[in-house]
């Protein structure tokens, strides 16, 4: 495997001898498309592939985080509620599967959530509401003051 980075658009490619590779830190489709058609020029001119060499091109995971401002949960309450992991000697934060989903949560005690396993944006957004709703109605997030809320 050969790791390789593009400056424009900022794209991290995990290259495999199979010819296949993986193209990382994009945020939207059409950057993806265009940092992976800069990445086959590039081959193509250094004579690695050959000039009628193609690419099929699709988002199979996309991750998101989102912070729950002015909130903390507690995780082994979460852990309880939701059949959660949460090692916390081995990892900061409680590990969620959804049960109809693909999605995989980290939660934070911060309130900080990370979503991956999700395939579109539409699909994405509905699915960390739906989570967020989740953690409201099982009373797993604990509100906190903010510095300036005297």
């Amino acid at each position: 495997m050969l790791s390789f980075k593009l400056k424009s658009p900022l794209a991290t490619f995990l290259l495999f001898q199979t010819g296949k590779f993986v193209c990382t830190s994009i945020k939207t489709e059409a950057k993806g498309k265009k940092a992976i058609t800069k990445l086959l020029a590039l081959l193509k001119t250094k004579g690695l592939v050959s000039d009628d060499c193609g690419f099929e091109c699709g988002v199979k995971n996309l991750v998101t985080s989102v912070n729950i401002g002015g909130a903390l949960v507690s995780l082994e309450q979460f852990t309880n509620e939701f059949e959660a992991i949460y090692e916390p000697e081995k990892f900061p934060a409680a590990i969620h599967k959804l049960q109809d989903s693909q999605a995989t949560f980290l939660v934070f005690f911060t309130g900080k959530l990370i979503c991956s396993g999700v395939a579109n944006q539409e699909e994405l957004k509905e699915t960390v509401q739906k989570f967020y709703e989740q953690l409201k109605e099982k009373n797993t997030i604990e509100k906190t003051l903010s510095p300036d809320s005297g």
